[in-house]
């Protein structure tokens, strides 16, 4: 495992829902998340998270690498997620407990777009594939961002 998720996302409190990098290498990241009560999402009734928070995993899977590949130097920069492309759900929910490891695939990547492919599966059965999409993203500079911000 890698150090601290926190040094290479934004994201805190009960928006963090990506737990820790297992590994990155050239073109991919795997990190983890167990699903808890601590959840924002968590639903007492269904004992779990709603299955579609996995479009959220794989959005932070991806900042984590994108954190990763610029060093972390810094504070962690302000990542969009423009779309999300065939995505595909094998289970309605998440359980209570359960542990999953998150792996996004760079198949483009420049100093601003990124497309990722991206899948989540519980540890012990890597082959069976819970959840996965293709993510667009684009990390806006200080233009693009005041501009998407002042926009009504």
């Amino acid at each position: 495992m890698i150090e601290s998720i926190e040094r290479y996302i934004p994201h805190r409190g009960a928006m963090k829902f990506v737990d820790s990098i297992l590994s990155v290498k050239t073109d991919s990241i795997t990190c983890e998340a167990r699903m808890d009560e601590d959840n924002s999402f968590y639903q007492a009734d269904r004992a779990g998270v709603d299955a579609l928070i996995a479009i959220e995993l794989m959005a932070q899977t991806v900042a984590a690498y994108a954190g990763y590949c610029d060093g972390a130097s810094t504070q962690p920069g302000i990542g969009l997620l423009l779309s999300v492309r065939g995505l595909k759900l094998a289970c309605a929910h998440f359980v209570l407990g359960q542990k999953l490891q998150i792996v996004a695939i760079k198949t483009y990547f420049d100093d601003r777009m990124g497309v990722f492919e991206a899948r989540v599966f519980v540890p012990e059965s890597p082959k069976i594939i819970l959840a996965s999409a293709v993510l667009n993203t684009v990390a806006p500079d200080e233009a693009m961002l005041t501009k998407l911000m002042s926009e009504e």
